[in-house]
């Protein structure tokens, strides 16, 4: 909108600078109108260029007539001649003035009637004259003294007709030609000045362009004490600014769109801004908290609020917590967090934590807690934020988020998943793998050992209760004796019966009971079993120590004929040796 307007103001300026130019009077022209017309008769010249329709009035030339003789129909003093030379400066090359006396220097002199800068002139003389080594003095003293003057030029030519300038510009009332030794003969001088807000060392062709207006430049080279108007700059003022602006260009131009130029003489730029810049001129940065192309991003969330870089947008020191990105734009993503989100949330349920702090609000994984959820349940604790405890797991520590126990699993007693629960009644041991034994009353054993609280049911032993009564015992504690048994079998380990009845001569339920006629038998039987076993003890006896007698008797005979051995190769060794 901003760039609309100042195209829109430009427009109307320029159409209300030509308006105004075309109301010149008729007599001036140019910019401002200053420059003032010099037609013949007085013609009305363009408005715009001063060319005139016809010719320059008398005492002008140039292009546009801006080219002012100085010295028409000025006074004019030849050397010893008591005419007043106006042939010399009548514009009129027919009309001829010399000096009288031949041999002798002869000079002619011209009154401007006030100081004027004299450089550029034109000298004809009559015919067939050189003028090679005529001088050109100029003064503003009135001197009759050859010597006068200050010089201006030495003419080099050897024709009779020059187009000359000073060696350098002198300020005088006085121009005078000399001729050493030779008098003068001229039929046309005329020395040039250029108009006011002209300047050329020819034709006045510049047009004078300060930075005040009012100021009448050099009318040589167009220079200005006040400096070129805006725009311009160089020798004359005549070069253009080339991406500047302003009073002899010292203004560099904004950061206008594509770096294309300003305008010359107010610094706007032609459309918009290159991104980050804004203004007219464009050499102001975007406001505070704002970038980019027309100024219309918004800076996104930079660490410590600082404002982001005016062009690309980007933080010169990072991100807030809570945002990432080239310009700080886009939130953490889920489970991210912290300054430009190069932080994970740790454990946090759902993966999402503040993105700013990183806490978890949604609370921990099981296994985790802490306000980071960075620490993991102690030894013992498990689940939610380790409210639960560990099982009775054969090898700690449990699964911290589980709570199930390693490969080794439970401990003696206990079973499930998480070993939490104790062995159902009658069951024991690892993982409750066993069956209890046979305990008393009908209780349970112990789930971890699988020991009866008590003792174990009559017919039982041993410390799981699982073992019979030994052969020949039976009942409670295995404190009783089986009777006798058909075939010599144990009785029942729990009742002390007889599977197969009782042995002959034995009677009651339990076989225990003895009748009186075998008894005796049995007693004759055990008196001559004995006698026969006494006397078979004493066979076996006699025999052994026959036996051993013969043993000791070898042994003495194979040590000494070991000896006689032993004696015979010593002598046959010691007769060798001799």
């Amino acid at each position: 909108m901003i760039n609309q307007c100042l195209l829109i103001i430009l427009v109307v300026t320029f159409l209300h600078s030509i308006h105004s130019q075309r109301e010149c009077p008729g007599s001036k022209f140019g910019t401002g109108c200053r420059l003032q017309c010099h037609c013949k008769d007085k013609a009305s010249c363009n408005e715009i260029q001063g060319t005139c329709p016809n010719q320059c009035a008398a005492g002008w030339s140039g292009p546009v007539c801006q080219r002012q003789n100085l010295g028409y129909l000025s006074q004019v003093e030849v050397r010893h001649l008591d005419d007043d030379g106006a042939e010399v400066v009548d514009e009129d090359e027919t009309t001829c003035i010399s000096s009288p006396k031949p041999n002798r220097t002869g000079w002619l002199k011209v009154d401007l009637g006030s100081s004027r800068r004299i450089y550029s002139m034109k000298l004809i003389a009559g015919d067939g004259i050189s003028i090679q080594n005529w001088k050109i003095h100029v003064t503003d003293y009135n001197h009759d003294d050859l010597f006068w003057g200050i010089p201006c030029t030495t003419l080099k030519t050897e024709s009779s007709t020059a187009d000359f300038t000073c060696d350098h510009p002198e300020y005088g009332r006085y121009v005078s030609i000399f001729s050493y030794g030779r008098p003068v003969d001229v039929c046309e001088f005329q020395i040039y000045a250029c108009s006011n807000y002209t300047y050329g060392d020819t034709n006045c062709n510049g047009r004078c362009s300060c930075y005040d207006e009012n100021e009448i430049c050099h009318s040589l080279y167009g220079t200005c004490k006040s400096g070129c108007a805006a725009g311009l700059t160089g020798p004359g003022c005549k070069q253009a600014c080339v991406m500047s602006y302003g009073s002899n260009c010292v203004h560099s131009c904004g950061h206008c769109y594509e770096r294309r130029a300003c305008d010359k003489v107010t610094g706007a730029c032609p459309s918009s801004c290159e991104p980050g810049w804004n203004g007219v001129k464009c050499d102001e940065e975007c406001p505070t908290a704002s970038y980019g192309f027309l100024c219309r991003a918004t800076c996104g969330h930079c660490k410590d609020d600082v404002t982001c870089n005016h062009v690309t947008g980007t933080c010169p020191n990072g991100c807030n917590a809570g945002w990432f990105g080239r310009t700080c734009e886009h939130i953490c993503n889920i489970g991210s967090y912290g300054e430009d989100c190069k932080f994970n949330c740790s454990n946090c349920e759902q993966g999402s934590c503040n993105r700013l702090s990183g806490i978890c609000t949604s609370g921990c994984k099981p296994g985790w807690e802490g306000a980071f959820c960075n620490q993991a349940c102690l030894e013992g604790n498990y689940g939610k934020n380790c409210q639960e405890s560990c099982g009775r797991c054969e090898a700690s520590p449990c699964d911290r988020a589980s709570g199930m126990c390693n490969e080794k699993g439970c401990e003696p007693g206990y079973y499930g998943a998480n070993c939490l629960h104790e062995c159902p009644a009658g069951l024991y041991g690892s993982n409750c793998g066993y069956s209890c034994g046979h305990c008393s009353n009908g209780e349970s054993c112990d789930p971890r050992t699988g020991t009866c609280p008590e003792d174990c049911l009559p017919g039982w032993t041993g410390v799981l209760c699982i073992e019979k009564c030994p052969y020949g015992t039976f009942g409670a504690e295995c404190n009783m004796t089986c009777g006798v048994c058909m075939e010599r079998e144990t009785c029942d380990h729990k009742t002390g019966l007889c599977g197969k009845g009782c042995a002959e001569g034995f009677s009651g339920d339990l076989c225990q009971d003895i009748s009186a006629s075998s008894l005796k038998g049995e007693v004759s039987n055990y008196l001559f079993s004995t006698i026969g076993a006494i006397i078979g003890i004493g066979v076996i006896l006699f025999l052994a120590l026959l036996m051993s007698c013969i043993v000791i008797k070898w042994r003495r005979e194979y040590a000494f004929e070991d000896y006689d051995h032993r004696a015979k190769r010593k002598l046959l060794l010691n007769a060798e040796a001799l």
